[in-house]
């Protein structure tokens, strides 16, 4: 991406949006100067955002005042299409992302938005879910810079699993994609089998580098468990149900933020996700410590749009103890009700509902 060259695409929008402009730039053989180029330059700004990784294109361009662009346009029902492919497909898109989250707080959110103009107007019901979305994330993202941008991990020693502040914590060398509270953990895991995974998680590394920045990675895994957490109760009842319909099947829990209303969630077989390209070479590796993990270890999966592309990205739930799901467990095997009845539903929810508050507290969970 050239530099800045998305700041200087707005502010010619921004220019164009001078009625002087207009008056200035005439039609000449039928042809509208104005309008021909304000169209080119949206089409341009759209595609240079939906370049990959995308966020930070769309932080650049909302920080350059490209959102107020969209509003106007909106509130005076002018490039309808570019804006409902923003509001719709690109803008939702980075609600997983700091950067953005951070331009659109700092920025606008609620400034235009209360025009009697952009109110009356055809893409006011879309703006209104989409910033309702937007808010909820900031919210999220509030937190998360309230507390530190605290980071935890989990020692990938199965053995051992232990939870501590990110610091405390190296890498493998190697792989760059297993961490360990100790040199003996590292010895013990890799004895365990790393050593035949390590060289290859090393060249898929290198094959396809990571394009979203650190920070954007670790907001990532706070937004996961903040709607782990919303959602808890509605997962682990449809955990249970898995279970019981498929005994001994791995599942995994999906977290989808592709949506423009805000993320669903699903829990699928484990069969659901072998052939995803994005996780071909860590999912091996992290079924062999889901079962190693005596139910301390979840897989849940997060699926986000990074520019125009949808992409999987593996977010491992980890606890330090396995009383809650060993609670779930036991919970799958006891109903006495016909299968899928209201009452096996009823026993279902009350359930899960007296497992969470019994064992609120008594063990810590990290994605």
């Amino acid at each position: 991406m050239s530099h800045r060259i998305i700041t200087w695409l707005v502010r010619i929008l921004i220019a164009f949006d001078n009625p002087h402009i207009h008056t200035r730039m005439p039609v000449i053989g039928g042809i509208n100067f104005p309008v021909q180029t304000q169209g080119r330059c949206w089409e341009l700004l759209i595609r240079s955002i939906s370049t990959p990784p995308g966020y930070p294109w769309l932080a650049e361009a909302i920080e350059a005042g490209f959102l107020h662009c969209v509003l106007k346009s909106a509130a005076e029902n002018r490039n309808l299409k570019h804006v409902k492919i923003f509001l719709s497909s690109i803008l939702p898109f980075g609600f997983i992302s700091s950067s953005v989250l951070t331009q659109l707080k700092t920025g606008l959110i609620q400034d235009l938005a209360d025009s009697p103009q952009l109110t009356a107007s055809s893409s006011f019901e879309l703006w209104k879910g989409v910033a309702s979305v937007a808010n909820t994330r900031i919210a999220v993202l509030d937190a998360w810079e309230t507390a530190g941008r605290h980071s935890s991990l989990a020692c990938d020693n199965m053995q051992c699993g232990r939870i501590e502040a990110k610091r405390k914590f190296k890498c493998c060398a190697g792989c760059r994609g297993a961490n360990y509270c100790s040199a003996e953990c590292q010895s013990v895991d890799w004895q365990d089998g790393h050593q035949l995974v390590c060289d290859d998680l090393r060249a898929v590394r290198f094959r396809y580098p990571e394009l979203v920045h650190p920070r954007e990675r670790s907001f990532m895994h706070a937004l996961t468990h903040h709607d782990y957490q919303c959602f808890l109760f509605q997962i682990s009842f449809e955990q249970v149900m898995f279970m019981r319909d498929h005994p001994g099947d791995d599942l995994i829990v999906v977290f989808d933020y592709t949506k423009a209303t805000g993320v669903e969630f699903k829990v699928d077989p484990r069969a659901r996700l072998p052939g995803n390209a994005d996780l071909a070479a860590e999912l091996p590796v992290q079924w062999v410590r889901h079962a190693r993990s005596g139910g301390r270890m979840g897989l849940h999966v997060m699926f986000v749009g990074e520019a125009c592309e949808c992409k999987a990205r593996l977010f491992l739930l980890r606890a330090s103890s396995a009383v809650f799901q060993f609670g779930l467990k036991v919970l799958a095997r006891s109903t006495m009700f016909p299968p899928d009845s209201a009452d096996e539903q009823l026993h279902d929810k009350h359930g899960v509902s007296a497992l969470i508050e019994k064992t609120k507290g008594r063990f810590t969970e990290i994605h």
